[in-house]
């Protein structure tokens, strides 16, 4: 019996470590993602004088910078930044703290710093003719030289390209005698980016294919990353909002990664599996955001209600339609005017609603109403009688700028007035007047540096709003001088389900 035991024993230890060994190696990226890291902190030296820089917007663009020792090339593909961004890249010119061996080629930082790209961009340095690119790793750091880490580079002829999804430092290093780094990055992308680096030390190039076996460890790094951290972000945002920006950036830095080095068919079915996820995130993200909209009047969700349908579409994913329509049922608005006015003896009032909404088209708020002007006390004498006439709001974009609560939202407004009939009845005798506009003529000399003369009538543009936030009032702006004027114009926000 106990012979018997002790070969049951051996065959149990045998059976397991088969398995282990079966389990590894159909899992040979298990382990290398740790969450105890120690990053590399470095401190970059930036130029004061080589810098360059361009507004970009959604249909994409280039920055260029040429320097003693390398020239640069940004490239940003359409759709990568959510609005017109001023795009700069600084030269660095050296880096204190680089692991052992290492020597600074060449670098840049891009800003604005920490800006996340919609769709993945690059960067290409050019170096001297005469310059070796046998021995040059891509380097990258976030926040002013944290979480220092490798980048795998392409070489063609003495041009190196990097990857990149969002902005910070970049360039390259020269290690000829190449040693792997002690350090562990901070974040699992930085991770896999270091392995397959130290993995291809020897540089990507055009005419320099990777072995099979070098394919194999790249790939099984790529979907260890999968594994590890896009496809579990990916699934946590399809059940929780706030999880969905941090699970885009890791998809779109593996995404991009994998097409850089050229693997898509390898991983198709993780891409296949992510594309799935991603349509789940983006609905509940949608839903979620419209529902806040409504029962929070909350504004702010209408532009993250665009950005989702953005990336609906890029990723081709979802029904980039319908959140759109729930973005333009978000940014419904009346523009509210209450005013009274008294000048020389005579005192009028008004007030207007004029329903907003954004064009599908142009994205720009607009709208059509009318001011209906009554009240008229001349010389304490009230006289009956009033008028309407059209407002308009011209398509105009409000743009929350300066300090958080504050906004500076230009509202181009144009009134047409044909004047009105009052009647005033004194004791003993009645006064007709014909073809009057006592309100509107008195809010245009008081407003006369606001406003401009068009084929439409006269146009104001009311600056300098303050944000309210409450109520369903989404800013207000008052002119309030004295007994002479008190206006007030408010915007409400009235989300559609």
């Amino acid at each position: 019996m106990r012979k018997l035991g002790i070969v049951a024993g051996l065959i149990a230890v045998v059976a397991v470590a088969a398995f282990g060994i079966w389990w590894f190696l159909l899992n040979p990226a298990r382990g290398l993602f740790p969450k105890k890291t120690n990053p590399l902190s470095v401190t970059p030296a930036l130029s004061s004088s080589k810098t360059a820089s361009k507004s970009v917007g959604a249909k994409g663009g280039e920055v260029a910078l040429t320097t003693d020792t390398a020239d640069f090339k940004l490239s940003l593909p359409e759709n990568s930044v959510n609005v017109a961004e001023t795009v700069k890249i600084t030269q660095i010119t050296g880096i204190e703290g680089l692991p052992a061996g290492a020597e600074f080629v060449a670098g840049v930082v891009a800003e604005p710093d920490g800006l996340l790209l919609n769709v993945s961009g690059y960067l290409d340095i050019t170096l001297p003719a005469a310059a070796s690119t046998e021995s040059l790793l891509g380097f990258a750091y976030e926040a002013g030289g944290q979480n220092f880490h490798y980048l795998p580079v392409r070489i063609s002829g003495n041009t190196a390209r990097l990857p990149l999804t969002g902005f910070s430092g970049y360039g390259l290093i020269e290690i000829p005698e190449y040693q792997v780094p002690p350090y562990v990055p901070s974040t699992t992308a930085s991770q896999a980016k270091q392995y397959i680096a130290n993995i291809v030390q020897d540089n990507l190039r055009e005419d320099q294919p990777l072995d099979g076996e070098t394919d194999r460890r790249i790939i099984n790094i790529l979907r260890g990353w999968y594994n590890a951290a896009v496809k579990p972000g990916l699934e946590a945002a399809a059940g929780d909002d706030s999880a969905l920006d941090q699970a885009l950036r890791e998809y779109i830095e593996w995404w991009q990664l994998v097409g850089f080095l050229g693997y898509d068919e390898d991983l198709g079915k993780e891409q296949a599996e992510a594309e799935g996820l991603i349509e789940r995130a983006l609905t509940h993200a949608a839903d979620e955001s419209s529902r806040k909209c409504v029962a929070n009047k909350d504004v702010d969700q209408a532009a993250r209600l665009v950005w989702l349908a953005k990336i609906a579409f890029l990723f081709d994913a979802g029904d980039p339609e319908g959140i759109y329509d729930k973005a333009l049922n978000c940014a419904n608005f009346e523009l509210v005017m209450t005013s009274s006015i008294s000048l020389e003896g005579i005192s009028s009032s008004a007030e207007a609603r004029v329903p907003l909404f954004i064009d599908r088209e142009t994205l720009l708020l607009e709208g059509s109403g009318t001011i209906t002007e009554s009240d008229l006390v001349i010389e304490g004498v009230s006289c009956s009688g009033a008028q309407t006439y059209p407002i308009t709001v011209d398509p105009t974009l409000f743009s929350a700028a300066g300090s958080p609560g504050s906004y500076d939202i230009s509202v181009p407004i144009t009134i047409d007035s044909s004047g009105a009939t009052y009647t005033c009845k004194n004791p003993g005798s009645t006064l007709t007047l014909r073809n009057w506009e006592w309100w509107f003529d008195d809010f245009d000399r008081l407003h006369e540096g606001e406003s401009s003369i068009s084929e439409r009538g006269v146009t104001y543009v009311i600056r300098d709003w303050e944000h309210v936030g409450q109520n369903g009032v989404f800013a207000r702006k008052v002119y309030n001088r004295g007994s002479t004027e008190n206006t007030t114009f408010e915007l409400i926000h009235k989300p559609q389900n």
